[in-house]
């Protein structure tokens, strides 16, 4: 019971501190937007060349943020989802062998998969791929996207990423 009380209290923890991290970057890519309208508005209106470039500076450098975090997130996610697939076909090779699916993932270690790969995701923690074993006779495996959000794959269904 205590275990399981920590684990819910880290789980929160960990939830709390993404929540906190996106709103503070959300804070700061907000008032950099402000910032550089303001200066690039000002410049025009003062005809201050200084105040246009660095408005214009700022917006170019916010764009390109932008541009970095979507090619890297779409990167990450691509490579969770071969990561994934490694795992559903060792999965496949695992029922074609015993005639059922493992009761746990660890099961397919070492003679299905020398480990088993956790999500790209993140990039600074190792998110594991959950597990779980249908009452008629699949398997969904999956791994938490984002935010509350979750991406899940079964037998017979592609990747899904959604709440």
């Amino acid at each position: 019971m205590l275990c399981g009380s920590v684990a819910m209290a880290v789980v929160n923890l960990e939830w709390s501190y993404e929540f906190l991290a996106l709103v503070f970057i959300a804070l700061v890519v907000v008032l950099s937007l402000l910032i550089s309208v303001a200066l690039l508005i000002w410049g025009i209106l003062s005809r201050r060349g200084t105040r246009r470039f660095v408005g214009l500076c700022l917006l170019i450098s916010i764009a390109t943020y932008f541009l970095i975090v979507d090619r890297v997130g779409t990167k990450r996610m691509d490579e969770t989802f071969r990561r994934g697939d490694e795992i559903v076909v060792a999965l496949s090779a695992f029922r074609t062998r015993h005639e059922r699916y493992p009761d746990s993932l660890p099961q397919l270690v070492p003679q299905y998969l020398s480990k088993i790969p956790c999500s790209a995701i993140r990039a600074l923690v190792d998110h594991p791929f959950y597990y779980q074993i249908s009452d008629v006779g699949g398997f969904e495996l999956g791994f938490k996207a984002a935010i509350g959000g979750k991406c899940r794959r079964s037998e017979s269904k592609a990747w899904e990423c959604g709440d």
